[in-house]
């Protein structure tokens, strides 16, 4: 057996030993590795592997579209903190709202939490000290919104409306805001002189050649097709060539009643897709929900504004020098006594 291993061990180290105490040696075998290689065929690899496209995120992502949405309130008084945070938190460039129930001056107030950093707001109060009412434009302080024309120096009668020419860069839409109160015996209105002045109001914005878009609640039944005020509301739009885009209960009870109508030129390309209509989950200060309409939001095919950067200074603690600051605050002391001193004298 000894020499059988001697044999076979030509390329062996002869001295290793099995152990101390023996003198037989015994040749380390070192043998080369063989490597068996195999070639994977192309149409194998795009078999079983799968393909990743890459996206070159070094340029960051693209324009993004305006986000708007529409509201109907029912008082932003009791729940202006509620609305801010939706806005802020949904990143709403423009929220269109109806039923304010703002007065002017007297809630200013309501304002200042109404309106988030980075926001602006317009509104038009109804007038003639009716309570409710009201419609209004929460829009990023980036965009540039101007009031045109609303029910102040339109004459009509029978709804509240508010027309703004929101523009951005080189890119600019009107957008009307309306309310249309249900009729009563209290308020004297009537559907025969609403669409009269609903015609007269379609027409003014028919032969405009910017894109159009009409958000608000018009207090009509819309998912209801054979009801006869439905069906003239709607034969107008089409007399116009405008179209109603609104599927779907925008209410609590299941009705749709408010509504996003653009002409043609805001309907080819300008709406991204179809409205969604969401729940704002709007509450009071109680944490009660108290707003009976969903929110009817949509994207349209304008860039997206920039919020505002906010500059920030700060002192540069390292370079104070502290005998300086050491006499600043013995001056201020000093000048705090003379100033409480001269108070006293007066």
């Amino acid at each position: 057996m000894h020499n059988c291993l001697l044999n076979d061990t030509q390329v062996a180290s002869s001295h290793d030993k099995i152990n101390d105490n023996d003198d037989r040696f015994i040749q380390t075998l070192i043998r080369p590795r063989f490597y068996r290689h195999t070639q994977t065929s192309k149409t194998e690899t795009s078999i079983n592997l799968v393909v990743i496209n890459c996206k070159d995120e070094s340029k960051g992502p693209g324009p993004q579209p305006l986000s708007v949405c529409l509201i109907n309130v029912r008082s932003v008084k009791n729940k202006a903190v509620s609305v801010a945070d939706y806005v802020s938190s949904e990143k709403i460039d423009v929220l269109a709202i109806t039923e304010t129930w703002l007065r002017e001056p007297t809630d200013n107030h309501t304002l200042r939490n109404l309106v988030p950093n980075g926001y602006d707001f317009k509104h038009i109060p109804r007038q003639a000290n009716r309570p409710g009412g009201g419609v209004g434009i929460l829009y990023n302080s980036c965009l540039t919104v101007e009031v045109i024309s609303s029910n102040r120096n339109s004459g009509f009668t029978h709804f509240e409306h508010m027309n703004c020419r929101v523009s951005n860069k080189n890119s600019q839409f009107i957008m009307c805001v309306v309310y249309r109160p249900p009729p009563s015996t209290k308020n004297g209105l009537k559907n025969t002189v609403f669409f009269d002045e609903w015609s007269q109001f379609l027409e003014s914005l028919a032969s405009s050649i910017d894109k159009v878009v009409i958000v608000g609640d018009v207090n009509f039944h819309l998912d209801k097709e054979n009801d006869l005020s439905t069906k003239r509301f709607c034969n107008l739009l089409d007399a116009y060539s405008f179209v109603q885009n609104v599927t779907g209960p925008t209410q609590r009870a299941g009705h749709t009643l408010d509504t996003v109508i653009t002409n043609e030129s805001a309907s080819s390309g300008f709406l991204s897709g179809s409205p969604i209509i969401t729940d704002p989950n709007l509450g009071d200060a109680n944490g009660n929900l108290t707003c009976d309409h969903y929110a009817v939001c949509f994207n349209l095919d304008m860039c997206k504004p920039k919020h505002p950067r906010k500059c920030i200074t700060y002192r540069r603690y390292r370079s104070i020098q502290i005998s300086d600051l050491v006499d600043d605050i013995r001056n201020n002391a000093e000048l705090m006594v003379t100033n409480r001193s001269l108070c006293e004298v007066c």
